[in-house]
């Protein structure tokens, strides 16, 4: 077993799973932290996360055996987050969004090289645009992270140009960080 997670999440995600040069498999999860549940008029009930935590996990042989810890920068809502292994394994980066406070703050993109087991540092390389706006979700469809040959990060994710209701236009956006 890998881990555990809050199944009644409304807003569960995916892992994102990398292999090291050496082969140690590294997976990275956004589980929900506290759950808010509630039941409409027809009975059906929803449970959304008041905050969530990133939880970071490694097997060495091959997925027979994993360790697993809570490496959450800060309080808040995280959505999408992206693992990425640097070319000799020694660093992990992370893309993800993040809002400290989604019903009042926008959701921002993040991303950071961290040492394994050790809490990232996030830094917002578009502190100016948020992807979406406070009280709704942020975009779905594209957020991804890698190291690039110069040893920088690379942070590629989308924004919400223009809604009505619905999201009518998006655009991607890529950020490296400094070598």
């Amino acid at each position: 077993m890998v881990g555990s997670y809050q199944a009644l999440d409304s807003t569960f995600s995916w892992p994102s799973v990398m292999v090291a040069p050496d082969g140690t498999v590294w997976a990275i999860y956004v589980d929900a932290h506290h759950l808010e549940c509630s039941t409409d008029i027809t009975g059906s009930t929803t449970c959304d996360p008041d905050s969530n935590r990133i939880m970071l996990y490694q097997s060495t042989d091959q997925g027979h055996t994993w360790k697993g810890k809570d490496i959450t920068p800060q309080p808040g809502r995280y959505r999408y987050a992206w693992l990425a292994i640097s070319p000799n394994g020694a660093k992990l980066g992370i893309g993800v969004y993040y809002t400290p406070d989604s019903n009042t703050v926008p959701w921002r993109v993040y991303g950071a090289i961290f040492n394994p087991w050790q809490k990232p540092q996030l830094v917002s390389p578009d502190e100016n645009n948020p992807v979406a706006p406070a009280g709704t979700e942020p975009p779905g469809d594209y957020m991804g992270s890698y190291f690039l040959p110069s040893g920088s990060l690379g942070v590629i994710w989308t924004r919400r140009e223009l809604s009505l209701g619905v999201t009518l236009e998006r655009s991607i956006y890529f950020a490296r960080s400094l070598p």
